[in-house]
């Protein structure tokens, strides 16, 4: 399958900053790569304050998910918290056309943030596994010194 380059113009100093405890913490691995990619797709509409209003259908067109899917990841995203904090929140207003639509606004205890001074608050570790493969190097190396 072939691919052709769609001309456009990116805007350069304007972007998400995913930091590595997104990853480091378990965040990933909890709420699911899917829903990742939801919590992207309405990040890439946040203005620097971490608030978006991207309608789901533009969501599923980005993510190549159903608009269902997306309902369900942001149900799912909107009830996660970590100690207490949520990873977003949604406020649904009316529309001129008389449908709900929502205001996302990312807490920075997403891993997410915007531009270069983006707000990030710290996340605990959200996975702890005892016999990971980071402790097992660790007790390889140590043997080494025997």
């Amino acid at each position: 399958m072939a691919y052709k380059r769609k001309d456009w113009t990116v805007e350069q100093s304007v972007y998400t900053r995913v930091h590595n405890s997104i990853f480091d913490s378990g965040l990933v691995t909890t709420i699911g790569r899917g829903r990742v990619m939801t919590l992207l797709a309405i990040a890439k509409h946040m203005k620097d304050n971490g608030k978006a209003w991207p309608t789901q259908e533009s969501l599923a067109k980005m993510t190549g998910v159903s608009v269902r899917t997306i309902r369900d990841d942001i149900k799912f995203l909107r009830e996660f918290e970590i100690d207490g904090k949520p990873i977003l929140k949604a406020v649904p207003y009316i529309t001129p056309s008389g449908h709900t639509s929502y205001v996302y606004k990312i807490m920075p205890i997403s891993q997410l943030s915007k531009f270069r001074d983006g707000k990030l608050e710290y996340i605990p570790q959200l996975v702890h596994e005892e016999n990971s493969k980071e402790s097992g190097l660790l007790s390889a190396l140590d043997q080494l010194d025997d």
